[in-house]
């Protein structure tokens, strides 16, 4: 029985990159495909309210936030330093809260 599974399995994995070849060419020869209209992304862009939430809000927690991160970030420093994880504190306590407050486009959480 599980022979005959692992066979069907296996008969299932040769049988798709046929399927989509032939997929491929069908699109090739009908000047295009509509089944790639799935693959297309929709884009959302934020509107006034995120934005302002973002700026008010979100924004200040966040510079706190990275504040604090430095603080701990210092205060376990040489923990860190024993440890051997000097770039992974720093990344996770002071590099991602400061990038997540001042790099990332307004709006966008």
């Amino acid at each position: 029985m599980k022979e005959a599974d692992h066979a069907q399995g296996h008969q299932k994995t040769r049988q798709l990159p046929v399927r989509r070849h032939v997929a491929d060419n069908n699109c090739q020869f009908t000047g295009g495909c509509q089944c790639r209209t799935h693959e297309e992304e929709y884009v959302d862009t934020p509107g006034s309210g995120e934005m302002i939430i973002d700026a008010v809000v979100v924004r200040p927690i966040m510079l706190v936030g990275t504040v604090v991160g430095v603080v701990l970030f210092v205060v376990t420093l040489p923990f860190s330093a024993l440890g051997g994880n000097v770039g992974e504190a720093a990344d996770k306590l002071v590099v991602e809260p400061a990038a997540y407050t001042f790099v990332r486009p307004l709006g966008e959480m």
